[in-house]
């Protein structure tokens, strides 16, 4: 056979298109081997997504169940002590304007208290 005006040997040229036809081969095989440990890869991922998003679902209920319950905690507590003051023995004597005022503006420094508009007289000026 000739090539370029040389004579070559087909089993030289059968070698040289087989040894061509190995590196494609294992070219191609690399690239299949990179492609699947990919897509493990990404499923990984996936799968830890999937995982953290039901933590923070979870997370989320959670916080809103014990929003609710701290909210129902508060709301009894605050109608058991409003029952208390009322039948506490002299809950309906009439309480001095001084020592009344002083109380509420106690209370008004609270941040609780603090923009309720009951206590808008006493607020501070600057």
């Amino acid at each position: 056979m000739m090539i370029f005006g040389r004579e070559i040997a087909k089993e030289v040229v059968a070698l040289v298109v087989g040894g061509i036809v190995i590196i494609i081969l294992a070219l191609l095989l690399l690239k299949q081997c990179e492609k699947n440990r990919s897509e493990r890869a990404q499923s990984r991922v996936e799968q830890g997504q999937a995982g953290a998003a039901q933590n923070s679902a979870a997370d989320a209920v959670n916080t809103v169940t014990n929003v609710g319950a701290n909210a129902a905690a508060s709301e009894e507590l605050g109608r058991k002590n409003s029952e208390e003051i009322h039948a506490a023995p002299g809950a309906n004597d009439r309480v001095n304007s001084g020592v009344d005022a002083a109380g509420r503006a106690a209370l008004c420094r609270r941040q609780a208290y603090r923009n309720d508009p009951r206590c808008a007289p006493f607020r501070r000026q600057p």
